[in-house]
């Protein structure tokens, strides 16, 4: 993580598109020994907000204990693009859009890894990790982070030394969308409890294997959040990407109006007779 006051590492080597994603990421060599790192543009098609979404969403999984890359702002040089100082790329318009010189997000590249499939979570190697699914969940709910599939969770299973590890990917979406604004931040209250959790598919296949049990951490780390906490990740933006003085405020408010009211939350789903939690 890359806070107020630290060194910006920069991007040296670039490596080509990361081939995946609607913000269109790319690959980088960055300082610092950071290595290969994939790279979100404030230019990517889906806006800015994106990497804001970004670094609030990997640095309250941090305070959490979910586990995630490596991830910070990066400064990339003129000199780093391949052409004339920019990489044109292609929206789903159609249209050419241009990712330019300056400061971006990252997060470290992570290898062998793969998309998190729900036959994975059967494996007897991961269920030392499974708990921290549960981590999961109450992190997007926190930041109504609606954008985890079955088929596409935006977790990564890193296989290393015979161990299978989860790695926390993509809050792109948190806000609900890539493109809030400060009326979307006024109201902090959580969904109904009796609802389902209000992920765009049903998130079934991932969390069947999540008991009640395993949220006691970090339910533990959310009500223990202090404004102080809050007010450091969004110290972290910079002014950038664009977050105005009175987002800044609100979104310090929604967030810690959110933590608090999450353990209670996921208590009474935890208590609806006949239902699973996530149902």
């Amino acid at each position: 993580m890359t806070g107020p006051g630290q060194r910006i590492p920069q991007a040296e080597l670039y490596f080509g598109p990361v081939g995946r994603g609607n913000s269109q990421p790319q690959k980088f060599l960055l300082s610092d020994q950071l290595g290969l790192c994939a790279v979100k543009f404030q230019q990517n098609p889906q806006g800015p907000r994106m990497l804001v979404n970004e670094w609030i969403g990997h640095g309250l999984a941090a305070q959490l204990g979910i586990r995630h890359a490596a991830y910070g702002l990066v400064d990339v040089p003129a000199d780093a693009l391949p052409h004339d100082g920019c990489i044109r790329i292609t929206d789903d318009d159609g249209d050419e859009v241009r990712l330019l010189p300056g400061l971006h997000f990252y997060s470290q590249w992570l290898e062998p890894a793969d998309d998190l499939k729900p036959e994975d979570l059967t494996l007897g190697s991961m269920m030392a990790d499974i708990g921290m699914l549960a981590g999961v969940a109450v992190l997007d709910a926190w930041l109504d982070q609606r954008d985890r599939k079955p088929l596409n969770p935006n977790i990564l299973l890193v296989r290393r030394s015979g161990r299978s590890s989860l790695y926390l990917m993509d809050m792109g979406m948190a806000f609900r969308s890539a493109i809030w604004g400060l009326g979307d931040l006024l109201d902090p209250r959580l969904p109904d409890a009796a609802a389902p959790l209000p992920y765009s598919m049903s998130p079934a296949d991932l969390f069947r294997a999540v008991r009640p049990a395993d949220f006691a951490p970090y339910l533990d780390a959310v009500s223990g959040m202090t404004e102080a906490i809050v007010q450091s990740v969004i110290d972290g933006l910079p002014r950038e990407w664009g977050v105005t003085v009175a987002e800044h405020t609100a979104l310090v408010n929604y967030l810690l109006t959110r933590a608090q009211a999450l353990p209670d939350y996921f208590e009474a789903r935890f208590q609806r007779p006949g239902q699973e939690w996530w149902e």
